[in-house]
């Protein structure tokens, strides 16, 4: 995020994190979402620091309503707008981090400080395809979004969308089942290009995208969905 502001930002990066760090002061009303959200999950209640700031008891979460305050997340944001992102590397938080790592009874982890002060950010062209009369463009790999987006349009192209009611049974399961043969995709070709080979123009191929969407059929499901084979 920082070394983005730096080639683009507008504001000044410190006015950035005020919002945040205000509510993060005052705090925010839990609402239905959160309440329904933090009942089904079975994760947050079993740590200690996340289970004492979202539930009443054990399984209970805090009623609607109750105000959230985050002190320390606060006082993490102000730090980060005032010495910029070194300190998130380098410096107090990056120090949290790897002691709250090593110290926790649930899944500990090995990361190091050495790790975080190595860690570089990179700037990557982005990727870009078309959908109908649009360019569209997003972050490539590592990230899948880019790739996914692309691809996920790309089979749905061939479908006039105008001709079915919005959110209609069938416009539903075009769209379902896009995403899934663009996830299939995901879990077997996208990686770290810095140690994997990924077929990136061969993914958002328009006849290889074209072929994916031809196995879409209006009124069925697809039994199971595959990684495609490129020619």
């Amino acid at each position: 995020m920082e070394l983005a502001h730096k080639k683009h930002g507008k504001l000044s990066w410190q006015k950035l994190f005020n919002p945040a760090i205000t509510i993060a002061n005052d705090g925010f009303k839990i609402s239905p979402r959160l309440f329904k959200l933090l009942s089904l999950d079975k994760t947050l209640k079993e740590i200690p620091d996340t289970s004492k700031y979202f539930y009443k008891s054990k399984n209970t979460p805090f009623p609607i309503g109750s105000i959230l305050k985050n002190y320390p997340l606060a006082k993490t944001l102000k730090e980060i707008s005032e010495v910029g992102g070194t300190s998130f590397y380098n410096g107090n938080i990056s120090k949290e981090i790897i002691k709250k790592i090593h110290s926790t009874d649930i899944n500990p982890g090995s990361l190091t400080l050495n790790d975080l002060e190595s860690y570089k950010a990179f700037y990557r062209d982005p990727i870009c395809g078309d959908y109908k009369d649009f360019i569209i463009c997003g972050p490539p790999p590592p990230s899948s979004g880019g790739i996914g987006v692309i691809q996920t349009l790309g089979i749905l192209e061939r479908f006039d969308f105008s001709k079915m009611k919005p959110w209609s049974i069938e416009a539903l399961n075009i769209f379902i089942e896009a995403n899934r043969l663009m996830f299939s995709d995901r879990a077997l070709y996208i990686a770290d290009p810095d140690f994997f080979p990924v077929p990136t123009k061969e993914l958002i191929n328009k006849d290889y995208l074209h072929q994916r969407s031809s196995l879409i059929s209006i009124n069925s499901k697809l039994p199971v969905t595959l990684p495609g084979k490129f020619k």
